[in-house]
């Protein structure tokens, strides 16, 4: 059963993550599954427009994360170069 619910989890973050879109990237992220996850946060904070009252969470919640994981977080929110 264990096995099963990392599956459905994976494929559920995959979509999430993939659509980008920030209703279901909060609904994720208030999932015991992902509520660590890094890069929905980082996704979240990203999609949500500035001055969006759930931004500021997000942005504190990627960044908390990113040094909990020990990772470099200065530059998620930048726009990516084309």
């Amino acid at each position: 059963m264990a096995r099963l619910r990392r599956l459905v989890d994976g494929q559920v973050r995959a979509a999430v993550l993939a659509a980008a879109d920030p209703a279901p990237l909060a609904a994720w992220t208030a999932t015991p599954a992902g509520a660590d996850d890094l890069a929905a946060w980082q996704a979240l904070a990203r999609a949500l427009p500035p001055g969006a009252p759930r931004r500021p969470l997000a942005v504190a919640r990627a960044h908390h994360l990113a040094r909990e994981y020990a990772l470099p977080d200065a530059t998620f929110l930048q726009r990516p170069r084309h």
